[in-house]
């Protein structure tokens, strides 16, 4: 019977694996490795986890400061489990010399069959190449949720072959969309329910236009932003776009571009029946009513006010 330093009966440890690897789950990855160093029962058991959380900007857990790219590579290379649930990759202190490395790291991922995959390869740096995403990931059939929090590469072919085939959920948080990628990401993802778009066009040079055109979408929303004017009319042709939506979420920054547009023809949304506006005092009276117009089939409709301080 295993004692702790007061005498007390070491309980955790006589749990069944099973038990103890849902409380690894639980921790980032860095810690669950340390626990390897509790005692002769707990040495392999982090080998087992399915989640995996890699941050280049937390310290070591090993103590000896080697690189990121040691630790990640270290953990992957004695991981024992053969599906991956959940793999969250943020790389925003990433050296030069570790960015090859990174694909191999989302092509494991892809191996062990992940179903939720969150990725942040932020390099932002003069004369440093985008990460290139393998084409294995475009065709994991056990990929659910897709999490982009930087600009990446992605090589869709032009052909009729299908990607993401059980992909459900993506968020897309990038500096500057590009509307014929979007177009072609969008349109082979057979069963797509909940999309998010985060963006910026920050030189203000190349139209941002996105044609979404997917049969299966719920959930849809934007935020867009541009360092000079929003394209008034963009917006407007994205909103006929995806007028077959039945769920739809506005920011109060998204509404407050439309409703320079209001003398537009807004389109119908037949098919709405859940809608979230973000409204300001200054334009909520003016849209409100139009959407309230153009969904006839509404039945929840959530409204987050928002207030404007102006400090002198």
């Amino acid at each position: 019977m295993a004692l702790g330093k007061l005498g007390e009966e070491d309980i955790i440890s006589r749990l069944s694996d099973d038990v103890l690897i849902h409380i690894l789950l639980r921790l980032q990855t860095k810690d669950a490795v340390r626990t390897c160093v509790l005692s002769s029962r707990w040495r392999n058991l982090w080998t087992l986890i399915y989640n995996f959380y890699f941050d280049d900007g937390e310290d070591d857990p090993f103590g000896r400061d080697p690189s990121f790219e040691k630790f990640v590579d270290g953990v992957l290379s004695v991981c024992q489990s053969k599906d991956v649930h959940n793999f969250y990759l943020d790389c925003t202190m990433i050296s030069d010399d570790e960015i090859s490395h990174v694909v191999p790291w989302i092509s494991f991922a892809v191996e062990h069959k992940v179903r939720n995959l969150n990725l942040k390869v932020d390099i932002d740096r003069v004369g440093v190449w985008l990460v290139r995403l393998p084409q294995s990931l475009l065709t994991c059939s056990s990929l659910v949720e897709l999490t982009m929090l930087s600009d990446c590469i992605f090589d869709i072919p032009e052909s009729s072959v299908v990607c993401f085939p059980s992909l459900k959920i993506i968020f897309m948080s990038i500096r500057s969309p590009d509307g014929n990628l979007m177009k072609k990401l969008f349109k082979n993802c057979p069963i797509l329910e909940d999309l998010s778009i985060h963006g910026s066009n920050l030189n203000n040079e190349d139209e941002s236009t996105f044609d979404i055109n997917v049969s299966t979408l719920k959930m849809f929303r934007i935020w867009l932003v541009t360092i000079d004017e929003l394209e008034v009319n963009h917006a407007m042709e994205l909103l006929r776009g995806i007028n077959c939506t039945k769920s739809l979420s506005l920011t109060a920054y998204t509404m407050e571009f439309i409703s320079l547009a209001i003398n537009d023809e807004m389109p119908t949304f037949s098919n709405l029946i859940h809608l979230e506006l973000g409204i300001k005092a200054c334009f909520g009276r003016k849209l409100l009513p139009r959407f309230l117009a153009i969904s006839p089939n509404l039945e929840v409709l959530i409204l987050e006010m928002v207030s404007s301080i102006v400090i002198n």
